[in-house]
């Protein structure tokens, strides 16, 4: 039980709350008289356990509890959050307090909801926003990771630096991170054969899915940074498809990442933070640009300057909000929309849940009429049960395009601007991008980085000097070359292809 000799004040987070974990730990490293309480399925406490690492390692033992949630007949999701609403009702003064948490927290300590960490961090920000940042720093830096056996603590920085020399990192340089996010797959019932399950994306079902990133928004921002400016645009986070050199794409799947963490007893996310907190110490030249989302706020509070997108009259602006003006490397740039089809399909069915008298409910129905007859999927309801590829008949073939695309014939003509950002929004972002930091001895005239190629072209992948000076050259001549030719005759071109490892 969390008791008053240790804390004034609890957050209770439902295990589900994913985004909440890295600032709700930063909170616990610079307030020491904060407390968590994880919320969790009775009998699945895996991901409680994951969390509740986390947060020793911020709080120490006696700030961090798990409360186990009683299902009763309730599935495990359900139960949580159900009992966490619970909480957050009686935190904004609009319910009882929920007398099974006493189980937990003793009953003179005030209970905070998730969200909480945000104002806590603000505040400390407010008060000194260097000792803040120094003190986050020392708790996420990689210079003290306790080895899987003996107990010693090792050093992982020269290790870090190692891996982002050879990925093609240079102290030298500028770089912008683009941060990409999208959803998993998982398994659900298939309502047509009650016995099945379908392997589905999340994204029609995932909370805040209209923050997912749209590869055509991202693609666009890529090559306009790389056209533009002299800082060079890195993918950074879910394979979306966007291909950068150098690359940081699901770079925690990659066996030499792993293979740098092989002998450390630490977790994955804390591995990845103290990878950023590494760079915001050393690297001069960093910034981030990503949808709003929680694996971006850390690295802005360990001083890297970032940028998050959200689009006007969200919902939930307020809490991310309270960083903007205190927190000095965090920045927002407010769009019209989500970039993306599924993005705004997503975005105008929630924001049409809302009151229609409220400012978010009237500006989907004025901003989202592109969207009209769009949906994520379709129901197969009413039509004549067919296996896969037995389409054996006119009319059943017009009975699925027509369940697919509507009446009026194949989907309808919208123009692709509708789905991205405003010129005016990329206009501001790529002149926000031309101010990142540059470092000693960087110059406007580089635009990228690789690993060195040996004899024959291959890649060799050890060495601690990179010596790019002929990339750039190749790199500038394409670049003055996209801009004198149609994007179909460059894409064609020898030295496009060639630049992309085809022909020769």
């Amino acid at each position: 039980m969390l008791i008053k000799r240790d804390v004034d004040e609890v957050i209770i987070q439902g295990d589900y709350m994913s985004g909440d974990r890295n600032t709700i730990a930063s909170a616990l490293r610079v307030h020491e008289r904060l407390g968590v309480v994880i919320l969790a399925p009775e009998g699945n406490l895996k991901t409680a356990l994951e969390l509740q690492s986390l947060y020793k390692s911020a709080a120490g033992a006696n700030r961090v509890a798990i409360h186990q949630v009683r299902l009763m007949r309730r599935n495990s999701e359900d139960a949580v959050k159900a009992d966490y609403k619970a909480i957050d009702r009686y935190v904004h003064g609009k319910g009882p307090c929920p007398r099974w948490i006493d189980k937990t927290v003793a009953t003179n300590v005030r209970l905070q909801s998730a969200t909480y960490g945000t104002r806590v961090v603000a505040g400390k920000f407010e008060h000194n926003a260097v000792a803040a940042r120094d003190q986050l720093r020392v708790f996420w830096r990689l210079d003290q990771v306790v080895a899987k056996t003996g107990g010693r603590t090792q050093d992982l920085q020269p290790a870090v630096n190692a891996w982002l020399v050879n990925k093609g990192f240079r102290e030298d340089r500028s770089y912008v991170f683009l941060f990409t996010k999208q959803a998993g797959w998982s398994m659900k019932a298939d309502t047509r054969r009650p016995d099945d399950r379908l392997r589905v994306a999340e994204d029609r079902y995932a909370e805040k899915a209209h923050h997912f990133t749209s590869i055509l928004t991202w693609r666009v921002l890529q090559e306009r940074i790389s056209r533009e400016t002299s800082v060079i645009p890195v993918a950074t986070g879910d394979d979306i498809g966007l291909v950068t050199t150098p690359t940081m794409v699901t770079f925690w799947e990659k066996d030499d990442w792993k293979k740098l963490l092989a002998n450390v007893a630490i977790d994955q996310r804390s591995a990845q933070l103290g990878m950023w907190c590494y760079l915001a110490e050393r690297f001069k030249g960093v910034s981030i640009i990503g949808m709003r989302s929680g694996m971006i706020e850390v690295p802005a509070l360990l001083g890297i300057r970032t940028l998050y997108l959200e689009e006007k009259h969200n919902q939930q602006a307020t809490r991310m909000a309270r960083w903007i003006g205190t927190v000095p490397t965090f920045e927002r740039q407010i769009v019209n929309t989500p970039p993306g089809i599924k993005q705004q399909v997503y975005w105008k069915e929630q924001s049409l849940r809302t009151d229609p008298r409220s400012v978010t409910y009237q500006h989907a129905v004025a901003q989202g009429g592109h969207l009209a007859g769009l949906a994520m999927g379709f129901s197969s309801k009413g039509l004549a049960e067919k296996k896969p590829g037995t389409l054996d008949s006119d009319s059943c073939a017009k009975a699925v395009a027509t369940a697919v695309f509507g009446r009026g014939g194949l989907a309808p003509q919208i123009s692709a601007g509708d789905f991205q950002l405003q010129a005016s929004e990329f206009d501001s972002i790529i002149e926000w991008v031309k101010n990142t930091p540059k470092p000693a001895g960087a110059t406007d005239a580089v635009h990228g980085s690789v690993v060195p190629q040996g004899p024959g072209g291959a890649a060799i992948t050890s060495g601690t000097i990179i010596d790019c000076k002929r990339r750039d050259e190749i790199h500038q001549a394409l670049m003055s070359e996209r801009n004198i030719k149609k994007w179909s005759d460059f894409f064609a071109s020898s030295d496009y292809l060639k630049s992309i490892g085809i022909g020769s």
